[in-house]
């Protein structure tokens, strides 16, 4: 999987019309970015309305961030 994977990305990117991505690129990342902060906001909304540390602890802040960090698109940032 570790070849076949990035090899099929590469050969399906060969069909990529680069003007029609350079024309919708801004406004996704306009909407990505909406949509990464009203998560953000709606991430700080719950935590202040349910207040799970008094039930979670230091486990709370964890999911808080584990939830943001799932529905904005999971980028792997090593924690060494």
């Amino acid at each position: 999987f570790s070849y076949v994977a990035p090899i099929s990305i590469f050969y399906l990117l060969l069909d990529v019309n680069l003007t029609t991505i350079k024309k919708a690129g801004t406004p996704m990342i306009v909407l990505f970015l909406i949509g990464s902060l009203a998560t953000f906001a709606g991430i700080l909304f719950s935590w202040w309305l349910l207040s799970p540390e008094s039930a979670l602890g230091d486990g709370g802040k964890i999911i808080a961030g584990m939830l943001a960090r799932t529905y904005t698109g999971e980028v792997s940032i090593s924690m060494r």
